[in-house]
């Protein structure tokens, strides 16, 4: 008798038909494993491990069963247990408990459920869970290790604020300043093409690029200044002259800690024009908290939209072309100061 699917039978079912394909090729002349195995609607290597195992064990290695969910496999969090997973990953990064995983991942969660409740989930399970808990997968943002959190704190806090208080009374206009790099690489993006082509794109087989300094305010203007060569004090005086230009107020223009905007022909020049400008420093390695370097994200994304520049001078005739164009939409500018790590900077005074 045929047997065409075992699997709504039950354990002892199943056991049974294990031990009547077994006995069906050990009595059958000659053993042809393929021609019971056919007649028991299984392979041929499946019932080759049920003979092997009745030589071994006999009847006992055939009413085993390992099918159907292990113990482990039906095990859940409590309520409980699952808010305390919730906040640890919220708040603390898996080297903190010793996990040898850079970020949470759901291995790392799942080891971590493992160490914390003995309880030992699927990784399907965890990621339901991360689901659940409104966590998706998403690429790091990098944050230099040096970086100082009450530094930073303070400035929101209490620096950047005083800063806005005196630009109010004085009325004074705050920038943001910061300096990139433009590079012909920045033009290479992605395009369609059918499956299997790889879309070609032809370049001159030369790199070139222009550097860039820029500040932006959270009025939504913006100026800028394309060069070549290193950013060094003589080249950052020149800017902070051009900055001021024309202006009827005072600038206040905040930049990093870069060793050039603390130069001491800087410092003498920004002295001398104390009328007209003053310097101000964001903390240590804290890039983020500067919206002048989201200015960034729309050059280049648009850059690649543009025809590919065979040579310096037609990229920085593109560059400069999408940069005027950004001085005219003040709103793009002014979403540079809503993110979470900038939105800090929206007011002018408290």
């Amino acid at each position: 008798m045929a047997v065409t699917d075992t699997r709504s039978l039950s354990k002892e079912s199943r056991a049974e038909v294990r031990l009547r394909a077994v006995e069906a090729y050990l009595s059958m002349p000659g053993r042809n494993m393929g021609k019971i195995a056919s007649l028991f609607s299984i392979r041929r290597q499946t019932l080759r491990d049920w003979v092997g195992k009745y030589q071994e064990k006999g009847n006992s290695a055939l009413s085993y069963d390992n099918r159907g969910a292990k113990k482990w496999q039906n095990a859940k969090l409590s309520a409980q247990q699952a808010s305390a997973i919730k906040r640890l990953i919220n708040k603390k990064n898996p080297d903190q408990f010793e996990l040898p995983f850079m970020l949470w991942t759901r291995d790392a969660v799942q080891e971590l459920i493992l160490r914390r409740y003995k309880i030992c989930l699927g990784l399907t399970t965890v990621s339901d869970y991360l689901k659940k808990w409104g966590m998706t997968p998403q690429k790091p943002k990098l944050q230099s290790y040096k970086q100082q959190p009450l530094a930073i704190q303070r400035w929101i806090d209490e620096e950047y604020p005083a800063i806005a208080k005196r630009a109010l009374k004085e009325k004074a206009e705050i920038h943001w300043g910061d300096e990139t790099a433009i590079r012909s690489q920045d033009q290479v993006g992605r395009g369609y093409s059918p499956k299997g082509k790889t879309p070609v794109l032809r370049t001159s087989g030369s790199r070139f690029g222009v550097n860039m300094v820029s500040s932006i305010s959270n009025r939504g203007t913006m100026r800028f200044m394309l060069f070549d060569g290193s950013m060094n004090a003589e080249m950052f005086k020149n800017f902070l002259r051009r900055l001021i230009k024309g202006q009827d107020k005072k600038t206040f223009l905040i930049v990093d800690n870069a060793r050039v905007h603390h130069a001491k022909i800087i410092q003498k020049w920004v002295a001398k024009h104390h009328d007209r400008i003053e310097l101000f420093f964001l903390p240590p390695y804290s890039p983020e908290h500067n919206p002048d370097e989201l200015l960034n994200n729309p050059l280049k994304a648009k850059l690649k939209n543009t025809t590919k520049a065979q040579n310096k001078e037609t990229l920085i005739s593109s560059a400069s072309s999408i940069l005027k164009s950004l001085q005219n939409a003040p709103k793009t500018i002014r979403a540079f100061f809503q993110t979470e790590t900038t939105s800090y900077a929206r007011a002018t005074a408290w």
